[in-house]
């Protein structure tokens, strides 16, 4: 029977090539989407899970609010890993590290930079085992104090060898000995570095409480809950945190808390750490389990217009198949037989297509890894979940896809369709059906369209909005650090070359370069303080950044007082009560009186982070050692000025190596998730429609063969070729003019909760929903008017000889 039931499948594709055609296009782009984000939510959902006992290892990070300052984020104090292992019988170990970017080796006379190394303790690599080493030790990797542990390619590039056990590079100022190589980090880890050098703490941090550097991982006993863990673990702020809290504020720890304070440890599992968190100082930009659900809809919902396209012509082409059907029930053949039929054709037509998808795939993943930042393997399409979820794949679009003339068209008697075959296809519930399920398809295809413009416009939005700086033309050059206090005559020296404007240090601006201390304004006491951010700068930061001085003055090099001085922002001045700064003053407590500086001015806000987070108050307080050197170009001399940067950066530091960016690259690496998302819209926007669009171009196909006559007895009755397609066309975008209509509200909404998540963010104005609409009925009127032209072009004298 199977064989018959194969001959018959096959004689019908041959007989219908051209729907045959569409069908397995249509469903083998759509699959080949879906392949695509299901590698892609694998690789999300894999995320560390390469570690062995991953679900026992978890995060503490941090939850404070002091006085109007609130934080929350991975960062916890030097001493709680240790404190974990010794107060917590339910902590197998536990380590605690920090990270530095940028980091320059030296091996012999050669200079390599750009390295990322985390300094970490002696149990890194007892916690975090899915490390693969190569070569050394791994229990006793970082036990010496001058010990690190290089990646693969680490060590191949400094020493042209994996096996770079023993060696020795230089660090700054120290030798560090090679005692490990390890694999290099797996591209699914939400840590990535080049490198683990030892580190020990001082007597005093290690002692430390109340500074918060430091990320800590604790991996956990097997069995235990971890509820009861965390609980254990934010015990730890009143018996350790809560004194040294006092003793700085000169307060209890409750009157605060009583205050409006809050300051606890939670805990986040090791493999949902990439999707759940995107708090204040993560190790990298993290994925969101939003996009995840997000594209994965998207899949689903391009299989459905996929799987729409089969069922629309299968309606369409209804007289068809219902005169075979009433044939083949005339001579004895039972329901369960042509069902049977229908469903095998449509499972052989997907089969077919599921062949071709995973070709289309493979050709079109190096595309998609470029648009998507990922870097997924072709291998991967070999997992067995991959293989299993295909083969369910084929199964489940074979029976909804051939649902329609399984169940419906194996259900009509043969007296009736024998009489006449165009009741079915020509009005009643067959038409309506096709009607809605082509609403359907736009429904999708035009949200999908509105979220493109959405997520393109909300990062040309980001790129284009006054920040109250200007990134534009500005060189900045890392590891200034290394230059110590000769820094700022760098700067002076620079300012007064050919090309260049001004030349001022700074802390990282849009690289997390703020700190947070505590200040407390004029002579409050110690309960009035406020948490606020600071920047270190240089003196002339001012005018190399554009930042605009909106009360008082800004720093001058000629005022060697300016050096106790401080500006801040209308932030800050808002949170103190500030309209003018003169004669205010800002006190950082500490030892004695602690440091007090002058308040000499007020900056406009500006941004010095994501557009994800509102401008905070911000203190600018000058120091002779920063991060970064920022130079202002004049227009059209960035050449030049490039080039005096390296002649003056090699006088001042011969011995290291130039490292430098542009401000508007590092901003636009703040949101390149939300240009990747973007990206990736706009692929999955236009598969969308052009499936939808390969279905409306069979149905006018259909539809102009079934009126051929029609057309012919309108055309010799004088109706112009405009008329006709008029009339052809009519129909279509009638329902797609439903479409936007049922599609604005669901855009609408979806588009709003995503844009929730940037602080600073495009308005949804009426022309972005318009623009869509009109996008996705010109593209529909341009695929069914190609059909209706042809018809209307057609020789009534061809379609109407034989009547």
């Amino acid at each position: 029977m199977w064989r018959n039931n194969l001959k018959i499948a096959l004689r019908a594709l041959k007989r219908r090539p051209g729907p045959a055609l569409i069908n397995v296009l249509g469903l083998a782009v759509g699959l080949a989407a879906c392949v695509l984000i299901a590698l892609w939510v694998n690789h999300e959902l894999s995320y560390d899970d390469f570690h062995p006992g991953a679900e026992r290892i978890h995060r503490i990070a941090l939850d404070v609010k002091l006085q109007d300052r609130e934080l929350t984020g991975p960062i916890t104090a030097a001493p709680l890993a240790r404190t974990l292992i010794e107060d917590i019988p339910e902590v197998d170990t536990a380590t605690r590290f920090g990270d530095d970017d940028n980091e320059v080796f030296r091996v012999g006379d050669r200079t390599f930079t750009g390295h990322t190394v985390l300094d970490a303790d002696s149990l890194f690599f007892e916690v975090f085992g899915g490390f693969d080493f190569l070569h050394g030790n791994r229990a006793s990797a970082l036990k010496p104090t001058d010990a690190i542990v290089l990646t693969a390619s680490t060590a191949e590039r400094l020493f042209g060898t994996t096996n770079a056990v023993g060696q020795t590079l230089e660090r700054g100022s120290s030798t560090q000995r090679v005692t490990g190589v390890i694999a290099d980090v797996p591209d699914a880890s939400h840590m990535h570095f080049d490198a683990v050098a030892s580190d020990e703490l001082s007597p005093e941090q290690a002692s430390r409480w109340v500074g918060n550097n430091w990320y800590t991982y604790a991996k956990l006993t097997p069995g235990t809950s971890r509820k009861a863990f965390e609980k254990k673990v934010d015990a730890f702020v009143q018996k350790y945190v809560a004194p040294q809290i006092q003793e700085f504020l000169g307060m209890p720890f409750n009157q605060l808390v009583e205050q409006g304070a809050r300051y606890r440890y939670f805990t986040q599992p090791l493999t949902s750490i990439h999707l759940y968190s995107n708090y204040q100082y993560e190790l990298e930009a993290n994925g969101s389990i939003a996009y995840v659900y997000t594209f994965s809809a998207i899949a689903l919902f391009i299989l459905l217009i996929a799987c729409v396209n089969f069922m629309n012509l299968a309606t369409a082409r209804a007289s068809e198949r219902a005169t075979e059907v009433g044939m083949r029930k005339a001579l004895g053949a039972y329901r369960t037989q042509l069902a049977g039929q229908f469903l095998g054709e449509a499972t052989l037509t997907t089969g077919i297509a599921t062949g071709l998808s995973l070709g289309l795939a493979l050709l079109a993943l190096p595309v998609f890894n470029d648009l998507a930042g990922t870097s997924i393997s072709p291998w991967q399409l070999l997992q067995p979940s991959i293989l299993l979820g295909g083969v369910g794949l084929v199964v489940a679009v074979g029976l909804v896809a051939g649902s329609y003339p399984a169940f419906v068209l194996s259900h009509f008697q043969p007296a009736t369709v024998l009489k006449s075959d165009d009741r079915h296809s020509t009005s009643g519930h067959g038409k309506r059906l096709r009607q809605g399920l082509v609403v359907l398809q736009f429904t999708i295809s035009i949200v999908l369209i509105i979220g493109t413009l959405v997520v393109q416009q909300q990062f040309a939005y980001i790129q284009d909005k006054r920040l109250g700086i200007d990134k534009e033309q500005v060189i900045t050059v890392d590891r200034a650090w290394t230059l110590e206090e000769s820094q700022t005559a760098l700067a002076d020296r620079l300012s007064n070359q050919p090309g260049i404007v001004q030349a001022a240090t700074a802390d990282g601006i849009f690289r997390g370069g703020m700190s947070n201390t505590v200040f407390v304004p004029d002579d409050a006491p110690a309960s009035e303080s406020h948490s606020l951010n600071y920047l270190n700068v240089g003196f002339t930061v001012v005018e190399t950044l554009g930042i605009e001085v909106v009360a008082g003055r800004p720093f001058s090099p000629e005022r060697p007082a300016d050096s106790s001085a401080v500006l801040i922002n209308r932030a800050a001045a808002d949170v103190l009560g500030w309209d003018d700064p003169t004669g205010h003053q800002l006190r950082e407590p500490g030892e004695g009186e602690g440091n007090v500086y002058d308040v000499i001015g007020i900056v406009d806000n500006f941004h010095y982070a994501s557009m994800r987070q509102e401008v905070r108050p911000l203190v600018l307080r000058p120091d002779d050692v920063n991060s970064t050197l920022y130079v202002r170009t004049a227009p059209g001399t960035t050449a030049g000025a490039l080039d005096a940067v390296r002649q003056a950066w090699s006088a001042a530091a011969p011995e290291e190596p130039l490292q430098y960016t542009f401000l508007d690259q590092t901003y636009a690496e703040l949101h390149r998730d939300t240009q990747r998302t973007g990206r990736l819209f706009t692929l999955f926007a236009v598969l969308a429609i052009a499936i939808a669009c390969l279905g409306l171009y069979g149905l006018a196909t259909h539809t102009a063969q079934r009126r051929t006559k029609e057309i012919g007895i309108r055309k010799a009755l004088g109706a112009t070729a405009t008329q006709i397609v008029g009339l052809l066309s009519k129909e279509f975008l009638q329902l797609v003019g439903l479409a936007f209509l049922v599609a604005l509200p669901v855009a609408y909404l979806s588009m709003d909760r995503w844009l929730q998540d940037f602080a600073y963010r495009m308005d949804l104005g009426v022309p972005l929903f318009v623009l869509a609409g009109v996008l996705a009925a010109t593209v529909a009127f341009l695929t069914v008017s190609y059909q209706a032209l042809r018809a209307a072009q057609t020789n009534p004298a061809n379609t109407l000889h034989g009547e």
